[in-house]
């Protein structure tokens, strides 16, 4: 089970634990440049980039969750899957605030072949949590 925990009192401290089933999952510590994150072997042979930070303050997680109806997966254009969004934002590709408007106006669902829910923070301690089928919080920090 993998674990994920913000505080945002005088300082901001952002930090998760990596705790996967190694005889399921294939994964690589990945370095780059600009990111660090943890590569998830998928089924299409690529490392995927579901646990991570890069070097604007963007630090996402995924962590599996009982899954219910209303977030099943939906092959659909005007969908976005939770996997998506969360490479999408520890990639750097999007910010917290597009985050944010992603999820105020697409439905947002769990992936094909897993049910998980993201937690996404940034530099400024603000912190956005996304289940599908369920909603989001957003909360910012308090200084």
């Amino acid at each position: 089970m993998c674990t994920r925990f913000v505080y945002n009192g005088s300082d901001t401290i952002v930090g998760f634990n990596f705790d996967i089933d190694l005889s399921v999952w294939t994964h690589t510590i990945v370095k780059e440049e600009d990111k660090f994150y943890i590569g998830i072997k998928m089924p299409d042979g690529d490392y995927h980039s579901f646990h991570g930070i890069n070097k604007n303050g963007n630090v996402g997680t995924l962590l599996y969750v009982n899954g219910n109806r209303n977030g099943t997966y939906i092959a659909d254009k005007n969908c976005c899957t939770i996997s998506e969004l969360t490479e999408s934002f520890i990639q750097g590709k999007i910010t917290l605030n597009d985050a944010l408007n992603i999820v105020q106006n697409t439905k947002v669902v769990y992936a094909p072949d897993a049910t998980m829910y993201a937690m996404l923070s940034d530099k400024k301690g603000r912190v956005l949590i996304i289940e599908p089928g369920l909603g989001y919080q957003f909360e910012r920090s308090r200084h």
